[in-house]
């Protein structure tokens, strides 16, 4: 979806960007590998509150402090699709253990068709211990512990 927004624009993705530099209407971006790219009219952050809090602090050390004070809670989601229905007595459901807190069939939504297809939210301890994870792997867990069901 942010891709799709971004169309037309000069947007990098999956770079660890370590500094911010320069003044307004030429911004460059230092990169974690001490690469940089710029200028830039424009910078926006899209990341959680503390990690835009050390990126700002010489522009903006008010938003800074803000943000630095933030904790943020990682949430792990995924959406399956599948070919067929799965046979599950229910729609959504909230648990209460495991690697999955909340599930919902996206299909079981007024106005909504398509495939079959399922929103799963990892639990927050869970989602915490496996953050740093492959996105591949976490997914085949959270599938897996939906049919587990």
């Amino acid at each position: 979806m942010v891709k799709a927004a971004l169309d037309g624009l000069d947007a990098q993705f999956g770079a660890h960007v370590s500094a911010i530099e320069g003044k307004s209407g030429a911004w460059h971006l230092r990169f974690a590998d001490e690469a940089t790219s710029g200028p830039y009219d424009l910078v926006l952050t899209a990341v959680p509150a503390e990690q835009t809090g050390p990126l700002i602090e010489h522009w903006l050390p008010q938003m800074a402090a803000e943000a630095n004070a933030v904790r943020s809670a990682p949430c792990w989601a995924i959406m399956a699709v599948f070919d067929q229905a799965l046979d599950a007595p229910f729609d959504a459901a909230r648990l209460d253990s495991g690697p999955i807190s909340w599930m919902s069939r996206e299909t079981s939504k007024p106005g909504r068709g398509g495939p079959e297809a399922w929103v799963l939210h990892g639990s927050p301890d869970w989602s915490q211990e496996y953050l740093e994870h492959p996105a591949a792997d976490i997914a085949q867990t959270l599938v897996e512990a939906l049919f587990a069901r």
